[in-house]
């Protein structure tokens, strides 16, 4: 629980043993350990069926559930926790209202008068690092809002359980002891991913939410690509991610990402392009697939850029991006 709702009320006292303080940071970060200290005293002391984490609504979940998963880089603490207790579920909450609020006219996320831009990427990396989504307040939207808004919700990610709600009230047996998470099917299975690797024609609901991928073997100019995010990105665009490179970089890759306003492309790795011919040569070998989308020019460099938004003109995006290529090698 947050620790701000409750001291000036005067409800926790310092001898209180049933309430401990994480304090100075958060369980997704800094306080991974503390956390996983204090789960495990809860384990071990046999009182209870199930622990229920709720996070702050500025806590990324990747890193908590990484505290909750098997991995080769485990503490001590964490080991003997996962001998205990596994991951089950994990359940973002979402305001239906809010939301509503920000997809009315196409301008979802985007809205001038949100101050935190941190806020929007966040909402996004919850609802798509999830499996189940609880769609609270309800009653404060039409019908046609709470279908949009579940419409966003799968192209986010389309494996969630939508659960629909007021006051917070749904039934436990929705949201525990459901084995329903898996670390890689979440990682894997977002709506960005999922288009990705799934190409094929451009998808549009009823509701105008739609997903495409831009593809293209060039590289970008920086410069151009800058501009264009910086001032001209589309505000119909509610989240777009892929792999790019700049034709002044050619060996390094980037992971471009997008939420809202929050926009950044980030060095990820090197293009095997710019490996040395042995090392390309055994690569393809045993790569089939890399083979065959090997360019002779580019070699493995390519830009896939999945875009997930509501009344987006693809064709105006298309051509806006083409404008921000470098020429040709």
């Amino acid at each position: 629980m947050d620790a701000s709702l409750i001291a000036d009320k005067g409800f926790v006292r310092e001898a209180d043993e049933n309430l401990i303080p994480l304090q100075n940071g958060c369980i997704c970060c800094t306080l991974k350990q503390d956390l996983i200290k204090q789960m495990l005293k809860l384990a071990l002391s046999g009182r209870f069926d199930a622990i229920l984490i709720e996070a702050s609504g500025i806590c990324e979940p990747i890193p908590i559930a990484q505290s909750l998963t098997p991995s080769p880089n485990a503490s001590a603490a964490q080991e003997d926790l996962l001998e205990l207790c596994y991951l089950d579920s994990i359940t973002a909450v979402v305001d239906a209202k809010r939301m509503a609020d920000e997809f009315d006219n196409g301008d979802a996320l985007t809205r001038p008068g949100i101050d935190e831009d941190d806020i929007e990427n966040l909402l996004v990396q919850q609802i798509e690092f999830c499996n189940t989504v609880v769609l609270n307040k309800v009653d404060l939207v039409t019908p046609e809002q709470k279908q949009r808004i579940r419409a966003m919700i799968l192209a986010l990610q389309p494996g969630a359980h939508i659960i629909e709600a007021n006051y917070g009230a749904v039934d436990c047996k929705e949201i525990l002891f459901t084995h329903a998470f898996s670390f890689a099917k979440a990682i894997t299975s977002t709506g960005w991913a999922d288009a990705i690797a799934h190409a094929g024609e451009p998808e549009t609901d009823e509701y105008g939410i739609g997903t495409f991928v831009y593809r293209q073997k060039r590289g970008f100019d920086s410069k151009k690509l800058d501009d264009y995010v910086q001032r001209r990105f589309p505000a119909s665009v509610i989240r777009c991610k892929g792999s790019l490179w700049f034709a002044d970089e050619p060996d390094t890759a980037y992971i471009f990402e997008q939420a809202g306003k929050q926009i950044s492309a980030v060095p990820y790795g090197r293009w095997l392009a710019a490996a040395p011919k042995g090392q390309q040569a055994a690569a393809l070998r045993a790569n089939p697939t890399l083979r065959k989308a090997w360019d002779a020019t580019y070699g493995d460099r390519c830009t896939k850029l999945a875009f997930i938004g509501q009344n987006m003109d693809r064709e105006q995006i298309t051509a806006a991006l083409d404008a921000c290529l470098a020429p040709e090698w």
